[in-house]
């Protein structure tokens, strides 16, 4: 992958990262007024869908290349910070609750604690109909959808070709239709990596069409389409299956977004070539923040409520918002850390157990 196009996915991985903190903040106990553009969360996972879809693309082609490295690398990426989420989000809670007991007791659940973490850790939070909260932690439904994405994927790549239909049909079937709803915004990612069709168009034209992209990404929002596209849903499919599609009724909008996003990471690289690149501490310091924005996404919400109780209920403002925010981050990095330091550790211990398995079943049969 060029390097100016790999600072720009990390960039917009950054980007999207903050945005979604940025939403999460618009809160009335941190500061009085409405924060611009606050409504539009959703979008920001759209964007590390297809992102997703595109970097695991690359990386299952380059380096993860084999069933035992796929299993390993995408298993260790995860468990090693969703574990630590899972496990943390309600102790985090304990401490805030007390402190916003209203929105607490309205909002946040705080019931069925074994089953929580067990469908939190087991990613199954959001088959068919069923949706659990993680606690607090609101942006973890997003794990729920993607684990998913790896799976089947790595079914497609991985499995015996005579099977490989069979197991994606069982796995689909038992996920149910809200994840496959989203699956097309993630396979998205998978186009634009492999299709390579902008490798024949005129840099002039690539330019263009990521301009086009950009001012089609402001009008989505400014026309409000993933609301837009809701409110039909709803009219067409009544207020049960709408409710209970929960993070997947904007699905159409996302289908939407998703493509104008493809478009853009394939400009983007069609261009990149020609671009000056940064320097290389510039551009190792943005791949390192890059790589924390997974932490930063997966516990910063729970963190928010926490430092909002440590720090004392004060006055709404920006002192204090910017005093939650600032620890929050600093708390996510602390924890980002903390996971790449068992990642390494992780992904050794499922590779040993995977080539212990995997000999166990090549290993031809003792003569009798």
């Amino acid at each position: 992958m060029n390097s100016s196009f790999s600072v720009y996915l990390d960039l917009i991985r950054i980007l999207a990262a903050c945005f979604v903190v940025y939403a999460h903040s618009n809160l009335r106990w941190l500061i009085p007024e409405k924060l611009p553009l606050a409504d539009h969360a959703h979008s920001a996972v759209t964007v590390f869908f297809v992102l997703s879809g595109f970097v695991i693309s690359f990386i299952s082609e380059r380096r993860e290349n084999s069933a035992n490295d796929y299993i390993a690398s995408r298993a260790s990426r995860i468990l090693s910070l969703s574990v630590l989420a899972v496990l943390l989000t309600p102790i985090l809670d304990m401490v805030s609750r007390p402190a916003f007991f209203a929105f607490f007791s309205n909002a946040v659940p705080n019931d069925h604690w074994p089953v929580r973490i067990a469908a939190s850790l087991a990613f199954v939070c959001e088959i068919w109909a069923v949706s659990i909260m993680t606690f607090s932690n609101v942006p973890y439904w997003s794990l729920s959808y993607e684990v998913w994405y790896y799976v089947l994927f790595g079914l497609y790549l991985f499995a015996a070709p005579s099977k490989r239909w069979l197991w994606i049909a069982a796995v689909s079937l038992f996920i149910g239709p809200k994840i496959l709803l989203m699956a097309p915004v993630w396979l998205a990612g998978v186009v634009a990596y492999r299709w390579r069709a902008e490798d024949k168009w005129p840099l002039g034209l690539a330019v263009a069409l990521w301009v086009l992209s950009v001012l089609a990404f402001g009008l989505y929002h400014y026309f409000d389409l993933m609301r837009a596209f809701s409110d039909v849903l709803l009219q067409l499919v009544g207020e049960w299956t709408h409710t209970h599609l929960t993070f997947s009724h904007y699905f159409g909008a996302d289908w939407l977004l998703g493509a104008i996003v493809m478009l853009n990471f394939m400009a983007a690289r069609r261009i990149a070539p020609h671009l000056a690149q940064l320097p290389h501490g510039i551009a190792k310091a943005i791949g390192k923040a890059g790589g924390m924005t997974f932490a930063l996404y997966i516990i910063h919400f729970p963190f928010l409520y926490f430092w909002g109780a440590v720090l004392g209920r004060q006055t709404p403002g920006w002192g204090y918002y910017a005093a939650v925010i600032g620890c929050t981050v600093l708390s996510t990095l602390a924890f980002g850390l903390l996971g790449e330091w068992i990642r390494p550790r992780l992904r050794k211990a499922i590779t040993q157990q995977l080539q212990r398995y995997t000999g166990r079943i090549q290993a031809p049969a003792k003569p009798a």
